[in-house]
């Protein structure tokens, strides 16, 4: 299962927990759409690993569809702060924003930020 589906998984199971009442975010910023990109540009990444032009394009795309998720994946944290839903709802949202979400897309920014020297003397000029 990819990200995207997990994340309508972890909404599903907050508003159950949520007395039945559907979690809506106010600044629907499309969270899992953010998701699905970051999943084909790391499949995409990882079909190739050899450095060149290429590599450095498809790892540039995968660093920036990283950072879009982190973006959103923040502004959803911080908007959950503020949302009338349950404790045990707003921490099941949390727990997966902050441990799957923003780690995942952490992990490839951080990854980004140690590949930049390779990724300069790769990138068409």
């Amino acid at each position: 299962m990819g990200m995207h589906a997990d994340w309508k998984s972890a909404k599903t199971k907050a508003k159950g927990v949520n007395n039945g009442k559907e979690i809506k975010f106010k600044q629907d910023a499309g969270l899992g759409t953010a998701l699905d990109k970051l999943e084909a540009a790391a499949k995409a990444r990882g079909k190739n690993t050899n450095p060149g032009p290429d590599w450095a394009k498809l790892t540039d795309a995968w660093v920036k569809a990283a950072a879009e998720v982190s973006k959103v994946g923040g502004a959803y944290v911080k908007e959950l702060e503020k949302m009338p839903i349950n404790d045990v709802a707003r921490q099941q949202l949390d727990t997966f924003l902050v441990f799957t979400v923003l780690d995942e897309s952490g992990k490839a920014l951080k990854e980004g930020v140690r590949l930049e020297t390779l990724l300069k003397k790769h990138r068409k000029k």
